[in-house]
Order: C-alpha cells, then sequence, then structure tokens
C-alpha cells in the first residue's frame, strides 16, 4: 500500500463524505421489520402504483433532489479544506460557486519594481603589445565599453575592438595591419572558437617583424576575455587556417602562454591615462614580481616627488593586484611602477600614467 494520502485513501475528505453518508442510510435499512404479509403488501402496493402512477412519481422525485442536494452540500463543505488540514476547523462554504482567485504574495527574490533596461554598452578588455623591449614586448590590458553586440556575438565584437581601437596609452600598440576585418567567428565544441579575418591581416608592417607570435597572444587573450569558456583560437585568413604569422611560427590552434611568460610584470590598470584624478590618488593594476613587491614613483616635471613600494596579493610568478594611495596637490603628475631587478637593481617592466589632480 502507498504511504500517500489521496482520492481513493479512507482519510481523504470525499470518501469520509461518503462514508458517513452510507453510514445513515444502513442504519435507516437496518430499523425496518419485515411482517408476514409483507409479500401480498408490495403485490398490492404495485397495482396501487400503475393506477396512480403520477399521483406519488412527482412527490418521490422530489424527495429524492432534496436528498442529492443534502449530499452534495455535505461533501461541499468537506472539499473546501485544504489539504494536509485534518483535525481543523473546516472554512465554511459560501455557497457552490468559484471563490475569485488570491493575488499571490511576492517571491522574495523578486524585484521591487520593474525589471531594470538591459544596459545597452558592455565592457571588452583588450590587449595591446608594449611598445618598449623592456626587456621583451608583452601584454597590456585595457578595458573599453562599446555598445551590446547584435545577437549575443561577443567574440566577433571583441576582435572588432582589437582590430580597430587604438590604445588610450601611447606606450601600447597593435601590430595588426590597419584595414584587417572580421569575416567570421564560430564556435567548435564550445570551447575552441575559430577566427577568420581578412587577407590583409597576412601582410605585416615593416615593425611588426618577429611579433606574430605575440599578437596570437594577444588575439587569444582578447577572445578568452570575452569568452573565458574559449580554451583555444584557431586562426583563418581570408578562409585558410594559418600556422605562421608575420614570420613568426605560431601554433595552430592557438592556446594560452602562461601569464608570465606573456604579460608585461607590472600593470597600472587605474587610474587611466590622461585621467582627472581628486587630490587622494589611488592608482594599482596587477603585478607578476619576485617577492610581490612593487616599486612606485610619483613625477612632476621629470622629478620624483615621492617614491616607494607596496605589495602585490601574491608573489610571481602568480599575476595579482596591488594597489597604493597617496595624497598630491593639484596639478599634473606622472605616476610610475616597475619591478627592481633582483640581478642588477635595474628598473624593468616599467608602466606610467599621467594624470591630472584637480
Amino acid at each position: 500500500m502507498s504511504d500517500h494520502v489521496g482520492r481513493g485513501d479512507p482519510e481523504w475528505p470525499d470518501d469520509e463524505a461518503a462514508r458517513r453518508l452510507r453510514d445513515v442510510l444502513g442504519q435507516e435499512a437496518r430499523a425496518i421489520q419485515p411482517s408476514g404479509d409483507g409479500l401480498a403488501r408490495i403485490r398490492e402496493k404495485v397495482r396501487d402504483r400503475r393506477r396512480s402512477r403520477h399521483g406519488w412519481l412527482r412527490p418521490l422525485a422530489v424527495s429524492a433532489a432534496a436528498l442529492a442536494t443534502a449530499a452534495v452540500a455535505v461533501i461541499a463543505v468537506v472539499i473546501v479544506e485544504p489539504h494536509g488540514n485534518h483535525g481543523k476547523t473546516p472554512h465554511p462554504a459560501a455557497g457552490l460557486s468559484s471563490p475569485a482567485p488570491s493575488t499571490p504574495a511576492p517571491s522574495a527574490s523578486a524585484p521591487a519594481g520593474p525589471s531594470p533596461a538591459a544596459s545597452s554598452t558592455h565592457p571588452v578588455t583588450i590587449y595591446y603589445v608594449g611598445k618598449l623591449a623592456d626587456p621583451l614586448q608583452l601584454l597590456y590590458s585595457e578595458t573599453v565599453l562599446r555598445p551590446q553586440p547584435a545577437d549575443n556575438a561577443y567574440i566577433g565584437d571583441a576582435v572588432n575592438a582589437l582590430l580597430t581601437t587604438p590604445a588610450n596609452d601611447p606606450d601600447y600598440v597593435s601590430y595588426w595591419p590597419a584595414g584587417t576585418t572580421v569575416l567570421g567567428v564560430s564556435i567548435q565544441n564550445d570551447t575552441k572558437a575559430i577566427v577568420d579575418l581578412s587577407a590583409g591581416a597576412a601582410t605585416a608592417a615593416p615593425d611588426a617583424l618577429d611579433m606574430g607570435a605575440i599578437s596570437a597572444q594577444q588575439l587569444f587573450y582578447t577572445v578568452h576575455g570575452a569568452a573565458p569558456k574559449i580554451d583555444s583560437v584557431e586562426l583563418r585568413i581570408a578562409g585558410k587556417p594559418v600556422t605562421s604569422l608575420w614570420g613568426s611560427d605560431i601554433a595552430e590552434p592557438i592556446t594560452a602562454e602562461p601569464p608570465w611568460q606573456v604579460f608585461a610584470h607590472v600593470w597600472i590598470t587605474s587610474p587611466a591615462d590622461h585621467a582627472t584624478v581628486a587630490q587622494a590618488v589611488t592608482f594599482g593594476g596587477d603585478a607578476i614580481v619576485y617577492e610581490g613587491t612593487v616599486n612606485w614613483q610619483i613625477l612632476m616635471n621629470g622629478d620624483v616627488l615621492k617614491a616607494g613600494h607596496t605589495q602585490a596579493a601574491e608573489a610571481g610568478p602568480a599575476q595579482s593586484p596591488w594597489q597604493e594611495t597617496v595624497t598630491l596637490t593639484p596639478g599634473t603628475y606622472t605616476i610610475r611602477a616597475f619591478e627592481v631587478s633582483a640581478k642588477d637593481g635595474s628598473e624593468t617592466y616599467v608602466d606610467d600614467k599621467i594624470v591630472t589632480v584637480k
């Protein structure tokens, strides 16, 4: 037997009412005592019924209708009791009409007002190559706001941004040829992006020689930033897969090199270059540095006004955030951050931003 209470079970309200009605009718039936001339009397009633059929049929029908109405009323009273309310006083039924639907209480997680409209822009992180070989030309990042792409084409939008958006910081550059366009982007097995660029992508500018490998990583990390599930990129130019770019061999597909091999070891990501800031200047970014020590300087007109160091959250080879705050008077300053070489004490992996303090 099932341990679930439901229709057909003795404890279901409808069956309880039916049981009580049967008990009452059974008691009445057991109270009848047949007499010895019962058969003759029954035959006489049959003859009387044939003679006066219309005389007694109507009262009987009325009585039966009244009995049925009473039974329905009893059942209706029981049915309105909610399931699981056994032993509690049932709510009285206010007739047989359906009750007006109640308004459900709002969910605790539902917003109190209308849902906000979807944002018309979204952030895109673009990777650029540092102009200075300090000691290698490695990647820096900037974040820009772009209009929401049609059909959620975030990968294609990020590659378009990489090809068409100059870096805000003049020390960052992209070596992809001007005029290169995206011919198509597709996803394979949820984790591989196939990026097809126009034929112009194969023609390197003079300063792009030997920059193919780092530019392939620039492309990969920009795609991965737009779609973190992507772990490989197949580069095609005019529909054909490529294994070399501007004289440099590249992997096919392109996969991530470790950050410490392709990212500059010190980034200033805030404030942006040529930003206007308050007198309490907070600056910081990401670093991959020995013992997690980031050195910084505040300069005006080439003179160092303040200097110090701070600790990144983790030491290299992990990339981790760092931050510092200084108070400055109004004016224009250069914020520099760098790593001091453990080998010879020289400044390496320098990043700087010009800011105006209001």
